[in-house]
């Protein structure tokens, strides 16, 4: 890790002062995600449908969030390199918007079988991993990456969404692996082990593609 920690353009406590001016200003963002993320996923649980485009449209606005506000508001002030990050979060936005709004969207999202309950942890995973890692004393609080505004958080709730999605879109596949490997990059170097859970995304994101595929069904 000090190899990477002497590659950054600066130093850990810049980069958790930057994390928490963040929080601290997207509060109320950060608080709507939480409820109408649990609402969600509590609906999914216990056996409820939600439409793709609904699903689609909040995961999309959480991209363009961090991509615009985040890595390009906070992180690139500190990184220039940020921004090229934040172009990924941008496009991937826009894609998962498009598609939102598509006739390939029509199709519920349900958590069924194996893909579904994978689907279902890995989105509660993202809501969990922020207080986890203040509560293990890994992170503070202020600091800690919160579910919906933070880049790793939504790769892992993307992941879930693809899992219970019948049919999932390609691009959104294939961009969460350059995302992943770019928020893990940034927090190893700045010695935040719980991202080496997001090294896991990277891997998880690359199994999502055939897990996913499994689940495409003609229409009947």
């Amino acid at each position: 890790m000090e190899p990477l920690n002497r590659l950054m353009m600066f130093s850990p406590d810049v980069y958790r002062a930057t994390v928490s001016a963040y929080n601290e200003a997207a509060w109320s963002v950060t608080a709507v995600a939480y409820a109408v993320g649990i609402i969600a996923l509590a609906r999914l649980a216990t056996g409820h449908r939600l439409t793709v485009s609904t699903v689609y449209t909040a995961v999309a606005a959480m991209w363009l969030w961090v991509g615009f506000v985040f890595l390009a508001g906070y992180y690139g002030t500190i990184d220039w390199s940020a921004n090229g990050v934040a172009a990924v979060f941008l496009v991937e936005g826009v894609l998962l918007m498009r598609y939102a709004w598509s006739a390939a969207a029509r199709a519920p999202i349900a958590a069924r079988g194996m893909c579904g309950i994978a689907g279902i942890a890995w989105c509660a995973a993202s809501m969990l991993l922020g207080p986890l890692s203040a509560l293990a004393g890994e992170s503070t609080f202020a600091a800690s990456a919160y579910f919906g505004t933070a880049p790793q958080t939504v790769v892992w709730l993307t992941l879930g969404v693809a899992l219970m999605t019948p049919r999932p879109p390609w691009p959104m596949l294939v961009l969460m692996a350059p995302a992943a490997v770019a928020t893990a990059l940034t927090a190893l170097g700045v010695g935040d082990r719980p991202a080496l859970g997001t090294w896991v995304v990277f891997a998880a994101s690359s199994l999502a593609i055939p897990l996913s595929a499994r689940r495409r069904r003609p229409s009947s």
